[in-house]
Order: C-alpha cells, then structure tokens, then sequence
C-alpha cells in the first residue's frame, strides 16, 4: 500500500487553496434572468411548474413561428406548390398546439407520460422536426431554383 503525504491528503479533505478560486462576483438578479432565459431555451416548457412550464411554452412556440416564418420566405413566392402546402401544414400544427396549450392547466401538466401534457410535448417534437426536414428542402429547392452563377462575366 502506498502512502500519501500528510499535505496531499489535508489538500484533499480540505481543500486546497491553490486549487480553488473563487468565482468572480456576478449580480445576482442578472444571473437569474440569464439562467431563466437558459431554461427556457433548453425546452423549459417541460417544467412541471405551472408558470414557468406556460411561460416555456409560449416563448417556444413563439420562436417555432418565427421558424416557419424564416423557412417559408427562403425559397420565396416562387416555391412549389408541395412546400407551400407543408409551410401552410406547419403552421396549422402550430395553431393546433397552441389552442392545446389554452387547454392544459397546473394539474394536467403532472402527468407527463399520458393525457395532455404528453400529447403537447410530442406535437411540438413533432413540430420541431417537421420544420427541420422542411427547412432542409427549402435549402435544396433554392438550390435548384437559382440561377447558376457564370464564372466568366
């Protein structure tokens, strides 16, 4: 068995100062906006906090418009009628979960594995992806639809 020095073990119970800094002073209410918008960003509408689960809610269904919105305008009034169709299909999703979100209340979002809370949660994953497939064919059809670029003028 080996020994460890005296001053390595104490470093380790106790800590060592070298090692350890302190972190640097922050406001706090700033860091908690800062975490708040975090949260929300990283699908805080899965909280099972009433408040802060609408609150989540909202603001991502909010930034999946502007999605639909930024998908719908690349390939511009010339796109064709299949991903006018699609984009016309997202938005309905869209309406769709936002009238189930007027729906749900504080007690039906507990249940995350069935009823409502489960049905909103895998309609805006849903949701996510099909705008994500639709944004990927709206690059391809610029794609193709533009004209290509001479080299030589």
């Amino acid at each position: 068995m080996k020994t460890i020095p005296i001053t390595i073990l104490s470093a380790l119970l106790m800590g060592s100062a070298l090692c350890l800094a302190e972190p640097p002073a922050t406001d706090k209410e700033t860091m908690t906006q800062k975490m708040k918008d975090f949260w929300i960003k990283s699908k805080g509408y899965l909280s099972e906090d009433w408040a802060t689960f609408k609150e989540g809610a909202q603001q991502t269904l909010s930034d999946l418009n502007k999605e639909i919105d930024a998908v719908a305008a690349k390939p511009g009034a010339s796109a064709p009628v299949y991903f006018q169709t699609r984009v016309q299909s997202l938005r309905q999703q869209h309406e769709h979960l936002s009238a189930k979100l007027g729906e749900l209340n504080s007690e039906s979002i507990k249940t995350r594995l069935s009823g409502p809370r489960y049905a909103f949660d895998k309609g805006v994953a849903s949701l996510e992806a099909a705008l994500a497939q639709a944004d990927s064919d709206a690059d391809t059809i610029v794609k193709i639809t533009s004209p290509e670029k001479d080299d030589d003028t």
